[in-house]
């Protein structure tokens, strides 16, 4: 009766917005999109963590090879298909339509995309200043199948995006009908001069989860992909999951600053409704006369644009930038013991144009009472 309660007044609301777009002629587009991004990993594991996790060892891997198609049909409507491989897996990574200038609503998206929490999940990953993510993503959703509605506010200043998921697998199946999860964030530019070279961006997200089966489990390698997992919860009885995130993020000029929290609660009647909280927070500045980018129509960090490529006719070289980052997580509360790792992160990189980037990061991973790691990481990165 619920499923069939909220498959009707989804349907109702889609009818009703459809009902009222206006007639913008035939007006259609293709475009041919990807990105490939090939890894290299020398890691160097003591003797206390290898003890506890097993034989530790680098590499190389092809992080991501993706390939898409997006464009508009009929003017309000875009839409993206995009698959791939990531690490070892191939799946879909964006796969969606959206109906746009609806009142009220602004935007309707439908399909596999990312649920709208945090800033750096939201970022795109041709975009991030690290070859990784924070150690936040144990807890952030990522790409699911759902339904959901976005706009702008405050003339362009402001977002919020409100949805509805499933949890899928990467050819977005979910073969249940209960387990719906809820997620919302709202974004807001505070102070902007100059043309985005200097802001302020703040945000919020919330989401309510119902875990498939009634189980949770949370764990994270440290920011290196190929290595194994340093912290795991394993397994547990899991009602219901609420998560709560903040983030912030200044850039002026050269330099930029930017961090994100999230707290996670948990409803178990087994373990005594354990709470668990990741954080980072990141620094960089451009040795070149250039800046971070952002996009105010989704709240987030977009392409760095040289202001003299290699190449040029100036003969430009580029833009260089140097980052660090703190990460924490705590995978420890009550009668679950999954660990706390924290992640120092140093970055150098080159942006050769806009599409094209060398990127080298060195990782220090300290896993409380077990053991340290270092990484040394190189991609060469190109999209189109």
């Amino acid at each position: 009766m619920r499923k069939t309660f909220v498959y009707w007044g989804v349907s109702l609301v889609i009818g009703i917005l459809l009902f009222q777009l206006p007639d913008q002629g035939n007006a259609q587009d293709v475009k041919v999109n990807g990105r490939i991004m090939n890894d290299w990993t020398f890691l160097s594991p003591d003797d206390g963590l290898e003890d506890s996790l097993g034989t530790l060892v680098g590499g190389t891997e092809f992080r991501r090879v993706w390939v898409g198609l997006s464009g508009n049909a009929y003017h309000n409507v875009k839409y993206r298909v995009r698959w791939g491989f990531q690490g070892s897996g191939f799946g879909f990574y964006g796969v969606w339509l959206a109906i746009q200038d609806l009142p009220a609503v602004g935007e309707l998206k439908l399909g596999q995309f990312k649920e709208p929490f945090g800033l750096v999940e939201l970022t795109s990953s041709k975009y991030l200043t690290f070859l990784e993510r924070g150690l936040i993503t144990s807890f952030t959703p990522s790409w699911n199948v759902g339904i959901m509605v976005q706009n702008g506010f405050r003339n362009g200043q402001g977002t919020w995006a409100f949805g509805m998921f499933h949890d899928a697998d990467g050819a977005g199946k979910a073969q249940t009908e209960e387990n719906y999860n809820f997620t919302g964030r709202v974004t807001s530019v505070l102070w902007e001069q100059n043309e985005g070279k200097h802001l302020l961006h703040v945000g919020g997200s919330y989401s309510y989860r119902n875990p498939v089966e009634s189980v949770a489990r949370y764990s994270e390698r440290p920011e290196v992909h190929i290595t194994s997992r340093f912290v795991d919860t394993g397994t547990f009885t899991a009602d219901k999951v609420q998560l709560f995130g903040g983030e912030t993020a200044v850039v002026y000029d050269r330099f930029s600053v930017q961090g994100e929290y999230i707290l996670t609660n948990v409803n178990s009647a087994t373990v005594s409704d354990p709470s668990f909280s990741s954080a980072y927070v990141q620094g960089s500045y451009f040795l070149t006369s250039d800046h971070r980018w952002y996009k105010h129509s989704n709240g987030s960090f977009t392409r760095v644009k040289p202001e003299h490529s290699v190449g040029d006719k100036s003969g430009g070289q580029g833009a260089w930038e140097i980052a660090v980052r703190y990460s924490h997580l705590n995978l420890t509360d009550g009668l679950v013991d999954g660990g706390v790792l924290n992640n120092i992160s140093v970055a150098v990189n080159w942006y050769l144009n806009p599409h094209t980037r060398i990127m080298l990061n060195y990782v220090t991973a300290n896993r409380d009472q077990v053991g340290k790691a270092g990484a040394l990481m190189f991609r060469a990165q190109v999209d189109f």
